[in-house]
């Protein structure tokens, strides 16, 4: 006979919240740590928020179907971010770039106005992955490795350039070390290049030669003040060579004139000291492109900026960025210059343009180098680890497979430049190589070497990181692939894992908040769920917030009304929609996925509507901002729906609004109707005006993107139905409604679940124990259940007797108590799930624990 258990009195557990998101596995044995009474045990398109509640994620907006090509090749997105209000989302595909602007694709200009614009680029299928960008201003600069850097600079929605980068005066890989030379047939034009040994084959076709002033020349005189010179004299002052052309006074014969007392400096052209005109020649290098190969020892070039001397030199060198010997795969500002990092010869390069010139990679004269001079630098360290990405703070932060290697100022005294550079210690926590790491405050977070961890780096840590993926470390098993960060609303970091799940971690340092969730989108993709692919973060259209933006490969059935049978695969380009807020009003939450919506408020000219009579019959008369602009016929049958417009202090503060039938048409601008839905206040009482009114929809089309799937109508803010989609378009079900969105549902499968019941101190872990009772705190919810042991328990969140009749129920904000079924139980499961698409924001939960402890 099994042993009863002893009556025990109540414990309250403390308020369960959820912060500290999903827990490992490994965690949730640990009930002496604070975290486990903020993290929760599963959870699923639910959101951690700072402030301790789970939010029901809201749903993705429908943008534009990608252009699909293979399959097999993963897109990206690049957040282009002029300004707070100038912001774009590149869709960047194998040898394309396509834009999006304000919620949708930029098109051509007329008359192709319904393509989308596109700029061809260089960068293939296996390109895109190892794809790295820096913005400044209207120009992005990007690397990959493959290719040449590249410029795309933009002057207008449909106006950019993809232009290959041409460094001016560098940069080149270290001098040739050993006996061979080279000598030119002369120092300008085409000239020939001669070997002393086999240098030349093929592969040198393109690449850049600089020769530098040979050992042994005897150089020429330094320029003076006040000191006599001929036409043609050649001087030197500070490495600079100049020739005389010019003077304004002479002295004696052959003409001779005095130079005064201003140098010449200037590094191309003509210019004076106050007498003599000076003509820059050369500063002791110039260099040539190698246009044919002859043999070994022999090739054509074409002469850029004038060679010293045709001479035999053993101070020759090639061009850093070539086919020969790789090109950049990592790019980045830092201290107001462009660094460009990591070729395949010179993997622990870097590469400094000029200060304020960012295409200027020419280095310093020997023995005259400034601070603002273009540099080189190549990481000494233990190990050879090529650099993979760059990203910039107090230092320059070189990323590796083996560590962040720091590079910056030797002395803070001085500008980082050619002569005060130096690496500090290296973190040895190695990084992925892609994607891009995030700058978050004064840390940078990038994904940890095998692609598990998040990694933050932070001034106050430094040599050492915090993995942010501690405590949830089963979140991120597949691999982390993309990264974006969103400032606001709600500082959250988004990550793409590799299986095409999105994970949302609530991030704030300053308060130890930390909180990873996963999130799957509603549709599928083949016998899946969709993939996510790539993501970025830029900001809204109004500039006050942040939004994601996901490439989602989707599929859908083909019915073949279309021509399409089988599985018809696509990928979208899709936005998250900001979480609902007040003043919002409640029908503009989204919680379906890959959706459109239909908007009636602001889907007609605007214009003011009058509404007169005796109830329930009334006339109404539209006076259109522009004559003519407002056409009523046709509306017999349908609704208008008429609403006074405030800013709701909470969530019950529905907006006034009434539906009117229309009976008849009375002019274009005039009808007659009937009041179906007064105001819930009360009745009409003759007159009522407003320029807020919506002809009430009963089909919503455009959705082609969605065509033969199963999609959920959420009307006026309640659950309206389930359709399929044909011909682009659904019946919205009787009444209609005023504000309608239509797209795949994600309720099913969405769950918050806390970690196994305990207390802190009373050790119940393996021990038998039940949540008796329980006290649910909930903000701005509707359709919200508790399951626990398989057993649901409806939350008092759906229609009240407070709720007008005929319309949809309204958010509630609540402490609900719940009776939870009687089970005793090592391991209780409670877990809340949405029942409808709709607002849901968990706050916090009392529970009331038993046990035999």
């Amino acid at each position: 006979m099994a042993r009863a258990l002893r009556s025990r009195p109540a414990l309250d557990a403390p308020v369960l919240s959820f912060e500290g998101g999903v827990l490992g596995a490994r965690l949730l044995g640990r009930t002496d740590l604070g975290a486990y009474y903020s993290g929760c045990r599963s959870a699923l398109n639910f959101q951690a928020l700072a402030q301790g509640p789970a939010r029901f994620r809201p749903g993705t907006r429908h943008a534009a179907v990608a252009k699909l090509l293979e399959v097999e090749s993963r897109r990206r997105l690049i957040p282009f971010i002029f300004s707070a209000a100038q912001a774009y989302a590149i869709e960047a595909g194998p040898l394309y770039f396509r834009f999006f602007r304000n919620h949708g694709p930029v098109m051509k200009p007329a008359p192709d106005e319904d393509e989308p614009f596109e700029v061809v680029t260089p960068y293939g299928e296996g390109d895109l992955a190892g794809l790295k960008w820096a913005q400044s201003g209207d120009v992005l600069r990007l690397a990959c490795g493959a290719t040449m850097p590249r410029k795309l600079e933009r002057r207008g929605d449909t106006d950019w350039s993809l232009v290959a980068i041409d460094p001016k005066g560098g940069p080149w890989r270290p001098e040739n070390g050993s006996d061979t030379t080279i000598t030119p047939s002369g120092v300008t034009g085409s000239v020939t290049l001669t070997a002393s040994a086999d240098l030349f084959d093929s592969s040198w076709i393109g690449q850049r030669v600089r020769l530098r002033t040979p050992s042994g020349t005897v150089p020429e005189r330094t320029w003076k003040e006040e000191t006599l010179y001929l036409l043609g004299n050649v001087v030197t002052y500070l490495g600079r060579v100049y020739e005389a052309v010019a003077y304004d006074q002479i002295s004696g014969e052959p003409p001779a004139f005095f130079s005064f007392t201003t140098p010449p400096t200037h590094d191309k052209g003509d210019a004076s000291d106050g007498n003599t005109t000076w003509r820059f020649l050369h500063d002791g290098s110039g260099y040539a492109v190698i246009t044919a190969v002859s043999n070994a020892t022999t090739a054509t070039a074409t002469v850029v900026e004038r060679l010293p001397y045709a001479a035999a030199t053993t101070f020759w060198a090639e061009g850093a960025w070539h086919a020969r010997h790789g090109f950049p795969r990592a790019v980045v500002f830092y201290n107001d210059r462009v660094v460009w990092g990591g070729t395949t010869s010179d993997p622990q390069t870097v590469w400094a343009s000029r200060v304020g010139d960012y295409d200027n990679f020419r280095p310093g004269r020997l023995g005259y180098t400034r601070a603002d001079d273009a540099l080189s630098f190549t990481i000494s360290d233990a190990e050879v680890n090529a650099i993979r990405w760059l990203t910039a703070g107090d230092d320059l932060l070189c990323g590796t497979m083996g560590g962040i290697i720091p590079l910056g100022p030797a002395t803070t005294t001085e500008a980082f430049g050619p002569d005060n550079a130096k690496t500090r210690n290296t973190v040895r926590v190695g990084a992925e190589p892609d994607p891009v790491p995030l700058r978050i405050g004064d840390g940078v977070i990038y994904v940890g070497r095998g692609g598990l961890t998040l990694e933050e780096l932070a001034p106050e840590r430094a040599p050492s990181t915090r993995d942010l993926t501690l405590r949830s470390d089963d979140v991120t098993v597949g691999g982390v692939v993309d990264l974006a960060w969103a400032l606001r609303p709600d500082k959250t970091l988004w990550a793409v894992r590799g299986d095409g799940a999105l994970l949302s971690l609530v991030y704030e340092p300053s308060e130890e908040v930390l909180g990873w969730m996963p999130h799957r989108l509603g549709g599928r993709y083949l016998d899946g769920p969709p993939i996510v692919e790539a993501c970025c973060v830029i900001p809204t259209p109004d500039g006050r917030s942040d939004e994601l933006w996901v490439v989602v490969l989707r599929s859908r059935e083909g019915c073949g009304c279309c021509g399409d049978n089988g599985d018809v695969i696509e990928r979208h380009i899709e936005w998250l929609s900001q979480a609902w807020a007040l003043p919002q009003a409640e029908p503009e939450a989204v919680h379906l996925d890959d959706s459109l919506s239909y908007d009636g408020w602001s889907a007609h000219t605007p214009g003011l509507l009058q509404a007169f009579g005796v109830f329930p019959n009334v006339t109404l008369t539209a006076f259109p901002e522009v004559e003519g602009a407002i056409d009523f016929t046709g509306l017999v049958g349908r609704r208008i729906a008429l609403r006074q417009r405030s800013s709701p202090a909470r969530a019950s503060d529905r907006p006034r609004e009434m539906h009117i039938r229309v009976d008849a048409v009375l002019a274009p601008d005039q009808v007659a109707g009937t009041i179906v839905l007064p105001f819930a206040e009360g009745g009409f009482d003759g007159y009522f005006e407003t320029d807020q009114w919506a002809i009430v929809a009963t089909q919503v089309a455009g959705l082609d993107h969605l065509e033969c799937e199963p999609v959920t109508i959420v009307a006026d803010g309640g659950l309206a139905g389930t359709a399929i989609v044909q011909g682009g378009s659904v019946e919205v079900p009787f009444p209609g409604g005023a504000l309608v969105h239509v797209g795949h549902s994600y309720v099913a499968g969405s769950h918050v679940e806390p970690p196994p019941l305990d207390v802190p101190g009373q050790g119940l872990q393996g021990r038998r124990r039940r949540a008796s009772r329980a006290r649910i705190r909930v903000k701005d919810t509707l359709g919200l259940q508790v399951v626990v042991q398989g057993r649901a328990e409806r939350l008092p969140t759906d229609r009240t007797a407070d709720d007008p009749t005929g319309r949809p129920p309204r958010l509630k904000s609540t402490i609900a108590p719940v009776a939870i079924p009687m089970s005793h139980d090592r391991e209780p499961v409670i877990r809340f799930e949405p029942t409808l698409p709709l607002p849901g924001t968990i706050a916090a939960v009392i529970l009331e624990v038993t046990s035999d402890a």
